[in-house]
């Protein structure tokens, strides 16, 4: 198991230690060398971590969809109904059309100023809780999986 070690010190010196050590785990570390409960985690992280970052589109264009049911799985386990809800809403629309390979950033620009995902986007963002908070409260239930103190 992949994991994390922090001493007692370490931790009452900086209580983000814990944090920072679940997102470098989540953020370094591949997949296939992570335990389910970790995988849990990963997959909601990175669903974040795109949308945040750039909206639905992105999510698709950087992850994919080959995880999308495992996804929308380990959203819901988490507790982001919601977000789970998005997602499936947002892979109804990317997938109901032929799209074209994105290659340029220019042709992602193009593609994102269509505003397909305008909606789902703004509902996520508004989304309470947020996807951060609950995997806080997962990190929590399942330090143990995550980090080792020492």
């Amino acid at each position: 198991m992949v994991i994390r070690t922090l001493s007692q010190s370490d931790i009452q010196q900086d209580p983000y230690q814990v944090w920072n050590s679940f997102v470098d785990l989540l953020t370094s570390e591949d997949f296939e060398d992570l335990n389910d409960i970790q995988r849990m985690a990963y997959l909601c992280f990175w669903y974040d971590s795109e949308v945040l970052n750039g909206g639905h589109l992105q999510y698709f264009e950087n992850r994919g969809t080959v995880d999308l049911k495992d996804t929308v799985n380990a959203l819901t386990i988490i507790g982001a109904n919601s977000q789970a809800k998005l997602l499936e809403d947002a892979y109804y629309i990317y997938s109901g059309k032929s799209r074209k390979q994105i290659e340029t950033i220019q042709d992602y620009v193009d593609v994102a100023n269509d505003g397909e995902f305008d909606e789902i986007d703004n509902l996520f963002y508004d989304s309470k809780p947020q996807i951060q908070d609950m995997l806080e409260e997962y990190l929590n239930k399942h330090i143990s999986q995550f980090v080792e103190i020492i």
